[in-house]
């Protein structure tokens, strides 16, 4: 990215970020340009990483942010950004925990097998707090998986299984009913219990789920959800806050 694109950028995040010290939080959103997206799609050479991680050293370096509670999600290719950030050996030492909504996680590799494709990873930590939600109804990045643009999609079941073995949880999770066509899986046990969380719902599509009307359920063919996303991602990340060691190692 050069020079101009950043300032253009960086002017923009400020923006979001003009009255943070009276915020009790703040959401910077950065975007992408017209006809792109994020790292981790097929095809996408730009490193977001780095476009993340300076936009993030310019507003630390204009405002005081908590470095413990600095938290990353995003829908569709953005969720899938968000699986990039969490497996990067700098950004996951940096960024506290992760809530991707119908995630795409890309993996470059065919024949695809959905339930058993291997996903690299290389997250500087084992205990990477993720909250991801899917929709049963997605047709534009299926829950089953399969392959998408010459890639491979990993089944979302298969995804979070990953994600709660890497960080050392195990398989065994808690199933809890939110709705008729809703339930949570918690993966963990102890201080652990739901860090890795998956929260599927059998009928809505590629939606950021709200049981009030959005850009995404007022489309032909979807509705609203049984649930709110955004309220149970901010109480997922006031519960993660990033732990001592890994603020320690940012120094």
């Amino acid at each position: 990215m050069v020079a101009t694109e950043l300032q253009r950028s960086i002017h923009k995040v400020s923006m979001y970020v003009s009255r943070i010290r009276k915020a009790a939080a703040t959401v910077t959103a950065p975007t992408n340009r017209p006809k792109e997206t994020w790292q981790g799609v097929p095809g996408v050479k730009i490193n977001d990483v780095q476009f993340t991680t300076d936009i993030l050293n310019h507003v630390q370096s204009q405002y005081c942010i908590d470095p413990s509670r600095i938290y990353a999600t995003g829908k569709s290719d953005g969720g899938g950004f968000c699986n990039v950030l969490a497996c990067d050996p700098v950004m996951s030492h940096r960024i506290a925990a992760f809530a991707p909504v119908s995630g795409a996680y890309y993996i470059d590799t065919l024949p695809c097998e959905p339930n058993t494709v291997p996903i690299p990873c290389q997250s500087g930590r084992n205990d990477i707090p993720l909250l991801a939600f899917h929709g049963g109804n997605d047709t534009t990045i299926s829950y089953d998986g399969g392959e998408r643009k010459k890639e491979c999609l990993p089944s979302i079941p298969h995804f979070i299984q990953q994600w709660a073995t890497r960080d050392g949880l195990g398989l065994h999770n808690v199933t809890t009913k939110m709705a008729s066509n809703t339930v949570s899986y918690k993966f963990g046990k102890g201080v652990n219990f739901g860090m890795v969380e998956h929260v599927y719902d059998a009928v809505i599509g590629h939606d950021w789920p709200s049981t009030e009307p959005n850009a995404d359920n007022l489309a032909e063919g979807h509705h609203v959800a049984s649930f709110n996303a955004t309220p149970m991602i901010m109480d997922f990340f006031k519960q993660h806050p990033l732990n001592f060691w890994d603020l320690i190692s940012e120094i």
